[in-house]
C-alpha cells in the first residue's frame, strides 16, 4: 500500500503555542530564506538575537566586503604567508598564521566576503515595539506540505492572523495578515535595513564604510527600496493591491494600511530591474498574492509526492539498549522522532541548502564563520537528495565549482602542484580565508568526485554521455591534484599523504600528521573513482592516477585499532574527542583496505571511551552508516537517536549544537541523517548486491529511496 504522503508530512508539522527562540519556522526555495518568530514576520527580532538566534533574510547572492580601520579593502595576495617544509626538499606556503604586522590583514580576509542580512521586517504596536507580555493565545504551525507559516495570535487581546511564505522560484516574500489592529492603523509593518556584518546575525556597525538606504521609486502599488553597503547593493520591492502609506525614517521604512485583510509581497534583488516593466506589471496588472501562494503550495505538494519517503511505526515494544545511551525507551517514541527527524530535515535542506552556492553550516539561516561555506560539508549537507529521488537540489550548485575551476587551479600552482586544489572556507569568489586549520585541510578534494559520480548513476541511459562531457575538466583536474600532491617513499613502496595538513580531526600540529585514515580511504576511492570516468569516456587514464590510487598507504593501525593518522600513537588517550574520522571510510563507503573485524574492534573502543559531548551532529550519522556495514542495525538506530547534546532535534527541525552558541542550526547534521536514513532503511549496494536490513522492532515503509552506492 502507497504511503500517504500528505499525512505523513502533516504528522509533524511542527506547532508553537508559546515564544521560543529555539525555534523559529523559516520559509524559502533554496536561493533565499525568510526566518520569522510567532507573529510571523520578525517583530521579536531583538530578543531573539539576545539569545543568539537571529531572525534573518539571507540569499546566495547577498554578500558583503566592509572597508578596514583605513578604508581598505584586501584581496588574498595582501596576506603573508608561513612557510612549510613539504616532501623532497621542496618549500610550501599557507596563510596559517598571523605574521607581525600583517595581522589586520588577516583578520579582515577571515571576515571578508561574509554573508549579510538583508532586512528586518516585523509589526509595531502603536509604534512601538511589541513585548513579550503583549503576546497571548500563541499558535504557529509549519504547514510542511503546502511550504506556509500560519501564526495566529492576540495582540493586547485583539487577534491577529499571518500568513507567511515564500514564492518557489524567485526572492519574493508573501504575506496575508488579518486583524482590526491594522484596519485601526495601530499596527505598522516596519522595515529595517541593516549594514552587513560578519557575525551570526550577518549584520553591524558602519564605522568606517557607507551606508544609505535610498527610495528609488514610489506608486501607487509599488515602492522601490535600494539598501547600500560601501560597495554593495541591493533593491527591494514592496507590492500590495491594498491602499498603503509609507514612512521613512533614516535607515527604516515604515507602511501603514487602512483595511482589516491585507497582502503584500516582498522581493530582493542583486540588481535593478526596468521600471517601465515594473509599472505595467504592478501598477496596470495587479498580481493576486493568493496566487503566489497557490503556486507555492503546488510546489511543495510535488516536492512532497516525487521525492523519497520513509514511513516507520513499531511493532512491539523493545527494551532499552542496555550498553549505549539511547535516545529511545521503546521503538514507538523511536519510530516517531525518527521519523519527525527525517520530514523535517528535508524541509529544512531544501530552503537552507540547495541553492546554486555550496552551503555555509547554518544554510540561509544565519551566519557560521563569517557566512562563508565549507567545501567539506557539502555532500553532507545534500549528497543525501540524490538517493531521496530529488538529485536535482544538489545538481543545482555543482556548476559553481565548473565557474571557479580557474581559482582552484590557482591554488594548486601557488605550491607548485598540477590540477585543481579545492579551497575549504570560502564565499562565493572561491577564495580560500586565512586560517590555522582551513588553507591546510584537504578532506574536501575528492567530494566533487563523489558527488558527480553519485549524480551521474542516478542518470538515464541518454544523459549519462553528456554528463560525463560536461564535468569531465572538474574531475581531471580535481585528480590531477591528488595525484601530485601524494608523494612516493622508496623504502615503503607506497604514496603517502604527508604534512604540512589538517585531517578530518582538527586536534593535531600540521607537521605532525602523515597518513591520516579517512583522506587516504577517500583519496584512494576519488582517485578510482576518476580513472573510470576516464574509461567511461574512451580516453586514457593517465598511468599517475593509477598508481597513487593502487598504491597508496594503508590506513594505519596499531594493536587492532585504527588510528587517526599514522603518527597518532596516542589517538584513544590523549585524542578521544571530536570526529572519530577513523571510522568514517566504513561509512561512506567500504574501503576494501579497511578490515571489518578490525573496524568493529575500533567502533568499540570508540564506543567505550570517546568524549560524546565533543562530537558533531553529523558523526553520530556517520557511526551509524560504519555499524550498518558491519550488521550492526541495532546498533546504527542507537547512533541515530544518541542522546547526546549535539545531536538533538528542535521544534523546527535544527540540529542544534547544544555546547555552542553560534550554531542553532546544524545542517550537515540533518543531511547525514538522510544519507544514513537511506542506507538504513532501502539498504546498501556492495559487491553486485543490495543489502537491506531487517528490524525486529520497526515497521518500514520506504518509496523511491535509491540504495545507497558509494
Amino acid at each position: 500500500m502507497a504511503i500517504n504522503r500528505k499525512s505523513l508530512v502533516e504528522s509533524h508539522n511542527p506547532v508553537l503555542k508559546n515564544i521560543n527562540t529555539a525555534s523559529p519556522f523559516s520559509v524559502g526555495n533554496g536561493e533565499f530564506a525568510f526566518t520569522v518568530d510567532v507573529t510571523g514576520l520578525q517583530s521579536l527580532y531583538s530578543l531573539y538575537k539576545k539569545q543568539n538566534v537571529p531572525l534573518c533574510t539571507m540569499s546566495q547572492w547577498g554578500w558583503h566586503s566592509s572597508p578596514d580601520s583605513n578604508g581598505k579593502f584586501y584581496t588574498f595576495d595582501d596576506v603573508v604567508k608561513t612557510e612549510y617544509d613539504f616532501a623532497s626538499g621542496k618549500k610550501v606556503y599557507y596563510a596559517s598564521k598571523k605574521k607581525s604586522g600583517n595581522e589586520e590583514v588577516y583578520t579582515w580576509l577571515r571576515q571578508n566576503p561574509h554573508r549579510m542580512n538583508l532586512s528586518e521586517i516585523g509589526f509595531l504596536l502603536d509604534e512601538k515595539p511589541i513585548q513579550e507580555t503583549n503576546l497571548s493565545k500563541i499558535k504557529q504551525t509549519l504547514r510542511l506540505y503546502d511550504g506556509i507559516i500560519e501564526s495566529s495570535y492576540h495582540l493586547k487581546n485583539i487577534p491577529v492572523k499571518v500568513y507567511t511564505a515564500v514564492t518557489p522560484d524567485n526572492d519574493t516574500i508573501i504575506c496575508h495578515a488579518k486583524s482590526e489592529l491594522i484596519k485601526s492603523k495601530r499596527l505598522t509593518l516596519k522595515f529595517h535595513f541593516p549594514y552587513g556584518g560578519y557575525d551570526i546575525s550577518g549584520e553591524g556597525e558602519c564605522t568606517t564604510g557607507m551606508h544609505l538606504v535610498e527610495k528609488i521609486h514610489s506608486g501607487k502599488n509599488l515602492w522601490v527600496i535600494k539598501n547600500i553597503c560601501d560597495k554593495d547593493a541591493y533593491y527591494v520591492y514592496f507590492y500590495s493591491r491594498s491602499d498603503f502609506n509609507v514612512r521613512f525614517c533614516d535607515n527604516d521604512f515604515f507602511v501603514d494600511f487602512s483595511l482589516e485583510n491585507v497582502s503584500f509581497s516582498i522581493t530582493f534583488k542583486k540588481n535593478e530591474c526596468d521600471y517601465s516593466e515594473l509599472k505595467k506589471k504592478y501598477d496596470f496588472i495587479p498580481i493576486s498574492i493568493e496566487k503566489l501562494f497557490k503556486k507555492t503550495k503546488k510546489w511543495w505538494n510535488k516536492f512532497w509526492q516525487e521525492g523519497g519517503a520513509i514511513k516507520l511505526s513499531n511493532r512491539k515494544k523493545t527494551e532499552k539498549s542496555a550498553d549505549f545511551n539511547s535516545a529511545s525507551d521503546n521503538s514507538t517514541s523511536l519510530a516517531n522522532e525518527l521519523e519527525r527527524r527525517l520530514v523535517l530535515s528535508q524541509y529544512l535542506l531544501a530552503i537552507n541548502c540547495s541553492g546554486s552556492m555550496p552551503p555555509q553550516e547554518t544554510g540561509l539561516m544565519c551566519n557560521s564563520w563569517h557566512g562563508k561555506f565549507h567545501l567539506e560539508m557539502h555532500p553532507l549537507h545534500m549528497l543525501w537528495s540524490v538517493f531521496w529521488n530529488r538529485s536535482y537540489l544538489l545538481e543545482r550548485s555543482i556548476p559553481w565549482y565548473q565557474n571557479h575551476l580557474e581559482q582552484a587551479k590557482n591554488n594548486a600552482s601557488s605550491n607548485g602542484f598540477k590540477g585543481a586544489r579545492w579551497p575549504k572556507q570560502v564565499a562565493y569568489n572561491g577564495i580560500d580565508s586565512p586560517s590555522p586549520i582551513s588553507v591546510l585541510l584537504i578532506w574536501q578534494q575528492p567530494h566533487i568526485i563523489f558527488m558527480l559520480e553519485s549524480l551521474y548513476n542516478v542518470k538515464n541511459a541518454k544523459e549519462k554521455k553528456a554528463f560525463l562531457i560536461k564535468y569531465w575538466d572538474l574531475i581531471r583536474e580535481t585528480a590531477d591534484f591528488m595525484a601530485d600532491y601524494a608523494v612516493f617513499n622508496q623504502n615503503k613502496n607506497c604514496y603517502e599523504l604527508t604534512g604540512p595538513l589538517i585531517p578530518v580531526q582538527e586536534d593535531y600540529d600540521e607537521c605532525t600528521v602523515k597518513n591520516p585514515s579517512f583522506e587516504l580511504c577517500s583519496w584512494k576511492k576519488g582517485l578510482e573513482i576518476a580513472c573510470t570516468w576516464a574509461f567511461r569516456l574512451g580516453n586514457k587514464v593517465p598511468e599517475r592516477w593509477s598508481s597513487v590510487s593502487s598504491k597508496l598507504a594503508l590506513p594505519p593501525m596499531e594493536d587492532g585499532l585504527y588510528t587517526a593518522h599514522e603518527n597518532c600513537h596516542d589517538t584513544f588517550s590523549n585524542h578521544a574527542k571530536d570526529h572519530p574520522s577513523m571510522l568514517f571510510g566504513y561509512s561512506f563507503f567500504a574501503d576494501k583496505n579497511l578490515k571489518a573485524e578490525n573496524v568493529l574492534q575500533t567502533l568499540e573502543k570508540v564506543m567505550s571511551m570517546w568524549d560524546y559531548k565533543s562530537m558533531w551532529g553529523w558523526d553520530f550519522a556517520m557511526l551509524a552508516m560504519c555499524a550498518e556495514r558491519l550488521q550492526k542495525t541495532s546498533l546504527a538506530l542507537d547512533f541515530l537517536l544518541c542522546n547526546s547534546e549535539k545531536n538533538t532535534y528542535e521544534i523546527n527541525g535544527n540540529n542544534y549544537q547544544k555546547s555552542r552558541d553560534d550554531l542553532p542550526a546544524y545542517f550537515p547534521g540533518n543531511g547525514a541523517l538522510l544519507l544514513a536514513a537511506a542506507m538504513l532503511f532501502a539498504g546498501y549496494k556492495e559487491e553486485g548486491a543490495t543489502l537491506v536490513p531487517e528490524y525486529e522492532n520497526l515497521l518500514v515503509e520506504v518509496e523511491k529511496i535509491i540504495p545507497l552506492f558509494t
